[in-house]
């Protein structure tokens, strides 16, 4: 402070900085991030049968391979989930609530939930059965039906409880999430049953399986949760292991 200025000049205002806006990112996953995770997860199924056959071979012989192929399925199935749900978490920078969410659901769509699983289910089987005579399964196919069925109850577990909800949390919670936000309901409902219908466990059925995952996502968008999707996906894979006797009897006729 000087005779000349008596008084300090007053400080300096920060300059004002022009706002940047943020870059826009696309819902994760698109088409080719699914398919990406798709490939992921199929990869991850046959290296895990793979590593689980060789360490069962070296331990036990190739009979005991055979009998603990079954056991396997089960946990071979969890870790290549979980392998690709972390994959495709970290990948679109999301969180588990995020992708999961176990809404409620109104009660009064239990019935009906219960007769399209049962009746999806019925006619995949006979329309399986019809189409057999035009195209036969392959062997390894139907020798995988018949493992399905000597497996007992530990393969029931494995493809009623823990294939459906394998599936439903990456086709229908991370990936239809993504596919909602990006295509719309309509186109997203179709892209990811097209994609989940490949590991369903009726091999040869392509229509109706596409239809049963249609229906299914269709209840994840309406109901905004995972609950009633897990409760159809339970019903549409217990009526598939129940018409397993029958399927492996029509494949032995027609052989």
């Amino acid at each position: 402070m000087s005779v000349d200025q008596p008084f300090p000049s007053p400080p300096e205002l920060p300059q004002e900085v022009p706002a940047v806006a943020a870059p826009f990112r696309k819902p994760f996953p698109g088409i080719w991030g699914a398919i990406a995770l798709c490939l992921i997860f199929l990869a991850s199924q046959m290296f895990g049968s793979v590593a689980f056959a060789f360490v069962a071979i070296v331990i036990g012989g190739m009979q005991a391979a055979e009998e603990l192929m079954m056991l396997g399925l089960g946990p071979i199935n969890i870790a290549a989930f979980a392998l690709t749900m972390l994959v495709g978490l970290l990948w679109g920078g999301l969180r588990w609530s995020e992708v999961v969410r176990l809404t409620s659901f109104h009660g009064v769509l239990l019935l009906p939930i219960v007769i399209a699983a049962v009746g999806i289910g019925i006619l995949a089987s006979e329309l399986d059965n019809l189409t057999r005579f035009i195209l036969p399964m392959p062997d390894f196919i139907a020798q995988l039906h018949q493992d399905m069925v000597s497996g007992g109850v530990v393969t029931a577990i494995a493809l009623v409880v823990v294939a459906p909800l394998t599936e439903e949390l990456l086709f229908r919670g991370l990936i239809l999430r993504g596919f909602l936000q990006r295509y719309g309901t309509v186109p997203a409902i179709l892209l990811s049953a097209l994609l989940s219908a490949p590991f369903d466990a009726a091999f040869l059925r392509v229509i109706l399986p596409r239809r049963t995952r249609e229906a299914i996502a269709l209840l994840r968008s309406r109901t905004h949760g995972m609950t009633a999707s897990f409760r159809l996906g339970n019903g549409e894979q217990g009526t598939e292991v129940a018409c397993l006797p029958a399927t492996c009897s029509a494949v032995c006729e027609v052989g």
